[in-house]
């Protein structure tokens, strides 16, 4: 059997391998929770770690709504179908199958941020989310985390990260027979198992607790780790759903019509007849275009943009770390002249405080960051971890500053 510490350094090698081959200086944010994408939002790392857990078992994809999963893949009993998704829109007769699949003595592993409500309809639960709260913005960005009870994680008292916050949670439970196995950030309730028949349905609102970057910060792994330990040792079959990752809307092949969704609800279908109305009455009085059509001018293209990014390229393909360092150290530099009204004196402590006093960063922080860029001057050839250890603490200095 392969270690998980093992498996979880290797993936977080070929992140960092991948990070470094980015031109563009981002990581892809996106949340595709795919088996095989090693970016932050992937679930490649979940993936692994089950495929760990349960390296006896009999381990599967599937690719077709649930129905037709059980219907030709999934055993009768003893099996596991794990599915980690953004939404999870199921039809009535999906909801009911997992139901009668669960019952019949299987486990059902579902994390997702948006839970169809015929789904929740169906266990009597009820979700409450904040979408604005899952927006990557500068607001919302804080060291999050979720927690465990003690039951299953005696030790360790929360796994956290650096990110939009977890606040989806539970909002009404089936108590008779639903158990709560996690919190979120705010104490709410955001993991449940609902025991019903031979079997159990285990539930999670935070898909993001089992991306790639959230398992490799701080030993995380050991989150997912202990909530695979909920499922049947004996567990022979395993199922991952790659489905629901990209099915967005509810459709019944064969059956599905636009307009006939839309007359379901008289709310939308009003919204749908007062649209018509206003397009036509557009039509009837603003058809007549009373100024020639302009011709649309390209914008004026700042060329010295693509001339730092050609010189950045050069610099990177020619893997001179020196000049690359040296650039960011005088680039810093003139921003401390320009910022604080300081002349530079790296070797001077009186520089050093009054740095620390005006930015409002800590003396200790700004000794380590002058410390590294007096280190990385006096050095002939610069390695990639000394020109990664510059940029990180000249990156929390300006983060730190006030």
């Amino acid at each position: 059997m392969r270690n998980p510490v093992v498996i979880v350094i290797l993936a977080f090698w070929l992140l960092m391998l991948q990070a470094c081959g980015n031109q563009s200086g981002m990581p892809d944010l996106r949340e595709t929770y795919r088996y095989n994408d090693a970016r932050p939002f992937g679930a490649e790392i979940a993936y692994r770690l089950v495929e760990h857990v349960f390296s006896e078992a009999d381990f599967e994809k599937s690719r077709k709504p649930f129905l037709s999963t059980w219907n030709n893949q999934l055993r009768d009993s003893g099996t596991a179908y794990i599915s980690i998704c953004r939404r999870f829109l199921v039809e009535e007769y999906d909801a009911k199958a997992i139901l009668d699949y669960v019952y019949n003595g299987n486990t059902f592993f579902l994390s997702s941020s948006q839970i169809d409500t015929v789904f929740l309809n169906s266990i009597y639960c009820e979700v409450t989310r904040n979408p604005i709260m899952d927006i990557p913005m500068e607001t919302n960005l804080h060291q999050a985390h979720v927690r465990l009870v003690p039951a299953l994680e005696p030790v360790r008292d929360s796994f956290g990260y650096y990110y939009t916050g977890f606040s989806s949670y539970f909002s009404d439970i089936n108590d008779r027979y639903a158990r709560i196995l996690g919190f979120n950030e705010n104490g709410k309730p955001n993991c449940i198992v609902f025991f019903w028949g031979h079997g159990k349905l285990i539930l999670h609102t935070e898909p993001r607790a089992f991306s790639n970057y959230f398992l490799l910060s701080d030993d995380n792994y050991h989150y997912w780790l202990t909530l695979l330990q909920t499922i049947e040792e004996g567990t022979s079959q395993v199922v991952w759903d790659t489905y629901y990752q990209t099915k967005n809307q509810k459709r019944n092949p064969g059956s599905f019509s636009t307009f006939s969704e839309i007359f379901r609800y008289p709310a939308l279908a009003a919204a749908f007849w007062l649209a018509v109305a206003s397009l036509l009455l557009y039509i009837l009085f603003g058809g007549k275009r009373r100024q020639r059509i302009l011709r649309e001018r390209p914008p004026v293209a700042n060329s010295s943009i693509a001339f730092t990014e050609t010189i950045a390229r050069l610099y990177l393909q020619k893997k001179d770390n020196k000049s690359i360092a040296d650039k960011m150290i005088t680039y810093f530099n003139e921003f401390v002249r320009s910022h604080y009204y300081l002349q530079v004196a790296t070797g001077t402590e009186e520089f050093r405080i009054a740095l620390s006093r005006k930015s409002g960063v800590p003396l200790e922080q700004v000794n380590l960051l002058y410390g590294s860029i007096r280190l990385t001057g006096m050095e002939e050839e610069v390695t990639d971890e000394q020109l990664l250890e510059l940029n990180e603490r000249i990156q929390q200095f300006y983060k730190n500053r006030k």
